[in-house]
């Protein structure tokens, strides 16, 4: 399962690269899309229609700032059930942990659309802290 994202311009600037995001003009669009994505795949496959759709976001970019925390609000609200009550995956903690393993793969999805290791990091994740 993937989804096709308008693609990031890295941009080399003077002591390092800076990326260029979507143009805004493509906000509404996207969103549309993503939430069209979402409401397809929810209910035969819920985790990775949230991690498609918070990667989607935080690629698409649409805030000054806090795209990765909603972004990730996104998935977490996505996997709400009673079942799964107490768990919380904490990305943005897992990140740090792994020296930006999980920004890495979250950057080959978006940049290249491979998705496969962003759901095998996730998998790995949610496995080794809840069983």
């Amino acid at each position: 399962m993937g989804f096709a994202m308008p693609p990031l311009e890295v941009c080399p600037m003077e002591g390092g690269a800076c990326v260029r995001y979507p143009s805004h003009d493509l906000i509404e669009q996207q969103v549309t899309r993503i939430g069209t994505f979402w409401v397809r795949h929810y209910q035969r496959a819920r985790a990775a229609a949230g991690v498609v759709a918070m990667t989607a976001l935080m690629n698409l970019h649409p805030f000054a700032d806090g795209n990765g925390r909603v972004g990730r609000m996104l998935f977490h609200w996505t996997l709400r059930s009673p079942a799964l009550a107490a768990a919380y995956l904490p990305l943005h903690e897992l990140g740090q942990l792994s020296r930006g393993g999980y920004l890495i793969r979250l950057r080959q999805a978006q940049y290249h659309g491979t998705w496969e290791p962003l759901f095998t990091y996730l998998t790995c994740c949610a496995r080794s802290l809840f069983g």
